[in-house]
């Protein structure tokens, strides 16, 4: 769903944000990263929680002494992996959302396609009246090509009609 996508990438540069400034992701962000890629060890979420438990304090507690909170011995290094993992997931998500988008982009234009064809029914009228138009111009056509040949001179023997028929006894 194009809509869960681009919560799932909200989610993402929040917590990409909130990193960057406090070095931590906020309850509210983690709640909804945990919904969208769960508590499994290697997801961005459980990464998340990890790191959290270790330095949220710490990080709280210099933000409000108005302290930079990367001079938490330590944090840089945990710090840098989850940001390499939330630009990775938000990459992965990117794509994943415009590979969706075209999908569904290609189903709408279908099915505006599909909606200007029109019913079999008057289908089949187009096609009576394009086999009669096509019999009244082959017919026009070949009277035409007979005055032309009398024009020209030329013997013209009056236009034979044949019926070929299978009879079956």
């Amino acid at each position: 769903n194009v809509l869960e996508l681009k919560d799932v990438l909200r989610s993402i540069k929040d917590a990409l944000e909130e990193v960057k400034l406090l070095c931590y992701v906020s309850d509210r962000t983690l709640a909804g990263m945990t919904k969208y890629f769960g508590q499994d060890l290697d997801s961005v979420s459980a990464l998340s929680i990890v790191h959290n438990s270790v330095f949220k304090v710490k990080a709280e507690e210099f933000v409000d002494n108005d302290k930079d909170p990367r001079k938490i011995p330590d944090i840089k290094m945990t710090v840098g992996f989850l940001l390499k993992k939330l630009k990775r997931e938000n990459e992965r998500v990117t794509t994943h959302l415009k590979r969706i988008e075209n999908r569904e982009e290609m189903n709408i234009s279908s099915q505006i396609l599909c909606l200007n064809v029109p019913p079999k029914e008057i289908m089949d009228k187009f096609i009576r009246y394009e086999s009669s138009i096509l019999k009244q111009f082959y017919k026009a056509m070949h009277e035409l090509e007979r005055i032309q040949r009398r024009r020209q001179g030329e013997f013209v023997p009056s236009p034979m009609n044949i019926e070929i028929g299978v009879e079956n006894n």
